[in-house]
């Protein structure tokens, strides 16, 4: 199994998104985006779970992180941020998902000189977060804008015995880790290993975050794929194309490498 993003928004402003969806078996990585949080109902969530279900689709759930900073030291921010979580943790149980995924979101910039305040934080907010939720689904926490990947490993090994693991965006660090030039891909991977559970993947030509289909951007994924079956590591996966075409492009790749993808997807 894998999943493809698709943002509620989407299902609820441009229904033949999900037709799509339906129509093509496809599973979906749900986002709960802000608009759909501040626009829907419960009602709604759960309508749209049961759909799925219906259909014989599983889904995953990608948890809101517009604007949110889980280990702020801003109390009004980090209250805003543990509330807005909330209510996304409370449409996902509606959803049934198979897994979640969330931002670390670690700055440099903002909590170098407060490194541990702020994973004191951050863990303080996923845990009471996960605590509310017996049974939860995992939580699989994203790399975004992190320079190293280090405060990702450190945010989730607090959070590993509460079923955390880490969602590795091979884009983001192509981008925004600037590792289309540092071309440290085999640190990042050795780093995250032992959390390694879920894969977000899509293509860029290290400029931006493109989300173009795998194949039409210049990340290594030869060399990707070598460092995960060096180590015999199996994450599940999500594809994240933001067009038909890339999605197309990305689905394509995936049938073009069976000794890449069989071991994750079986």
């Amino acid at each position: 199994m894998y999943f493809i993003c698709l943002p509620c928004r989407y299902v609820a402003l441009r229904p033949e998104f999900l037709e799509y969806f339906l129509a093509n078996g496809l599973h979906p990585e749900l986002c709960l985006d802000a608009w759909s949080l501040q626009n829907k109902d419960n009602a709604w969530f759960e309508v749209l779970g049961n759909t799925l279900a219906q259909r014989g689709l599983s889904c995953s759930v990608h948890l809101t992180y517009e604007n949110l900073h889980p280990g702020s030291h801003d109390r009004f921010i980090l209250d805003a941020t543990r509330l807005r979580l909330k209510t996304a943790f409370a449409m996902a149980q509606l959803l049934n998902p198979k897994l979640m995924v969330g931002h670390v979101d670690y700055s440099q910039d903002v909590y170098g000189e407060d490194r541990d305040g702020w994973l004191e934080r951050h863990t303080e907010t996923w845990a009471d977060l996960l605590d509310g939720w017996p049974g939860h689904p995992p939580l699989y926490l994203e790399n975004t804008f992190e320079l190293e990947p280090e405060p990702v490993c450190d945010a989730v090994a607090a959070l590993e015995s509460r079923g955390a693991g880490i969602c590795f965006d091979v884009s983001h660090w192509h981008c925004f880790s600037r590792g289309v030039d540092k071309q440290d891909l085999d640190k990042w991977v050795e780093c995250f290993a032992p959390y390694l559970r879920h894969l977000h993947l899509h293509d860029n030509d290290g400029s931006s975050d493109q989300h173009v289909g795998m194949g039409q951007g210049a990340i290594p994924w030869d060399q990707f794929f070598a460092l995960l079956q060096a180590r015999n590591l199996t994450p599940s996966v999500t594809f994240e194309p933001h067009d038909e075409d890339s999605l197309r492009a990305s689905l394509a790749f995936m049938q073009g490498h069976p000794e890449w993808f069989a071991p994750l997807i079986s």
